[in-house]
């Protein structure tokens, strides 16, 4: 330890360690919502038989908990009734909804993202009458937003360019 003080001043060894500790708190893993709601009742082994078929075709599908309601969830009490699941193999929240005038049905779950694109993309559906909206956020329970917003990689991004700005200003004084 003494060698390192040796090495590097007060303020050098403060910037070290805030980016050591930045790198690690990003790399825990990423804890989402994670359920189904819909607008109509929906039977549980429906729901099953739904759950099996569409899981093979890759849509995202949860396990449950399924949730039937005038009214998705929002506010923090009515997402307790949502699994907080953790996602160690996925950066990414996503919040999966058909609408039609409103929204008909709502997937809460945690996904890959190979393009690593975040915020709201919709995609119209005309021959049913629907639109596609999904919405990807890499941020701890950030799918129970209505707009999802992100800047957790890019804040990480700006605080390492700016410590790293700072450390080598630090040289040349």
């Amino acid at each position: 330890m003494g060698v390192i003080l040796k090495f590097c001043s007060y303020s050098k060894c403060l910037i070290l360690l805030f980016l050591l500790l930045n790198l690690t708190v990003e790399t825990f893993s990423l804890k989402c919502y994670e359920c189904f709601w819909s607008q109509k009742s929906i039977d549980e082994s429906e729901y099953e038989s739904k759950f099996q078929n569409r899981k093979s075709l890759k849509y995202p599908m949860v396990e449950g908990p399924v949730i039937s309601s005038d009214e998705p969830p929002s506010t923090p009490q009515e997402m307790k009734e949502c699994n907080r699941k953790e996602c160690p193999d996925s950066r990414w929240c996503m919040k999966w909804s058909y609408i039609s005038k409103e929204p008909q049905n709502i997937t809460y779950t945690c996904v890959g993202n190979p393009d690593l694109r975040r915020g709201c993309f919709k995609q119209e559906i005309p021959d049913k009458h629907l639109k596609l909206e999904a919405c990807l956020c890499d941020q701890d329970f950030c799918n129970k937003e209505s707009s999802l917003h992100s800047f957790s990689v890019l804040n990480s991004i700006c605080i390492v360019v700016l410590s790293m700005f700072i450390y080598f200003l630090s040289f040349k004084t």
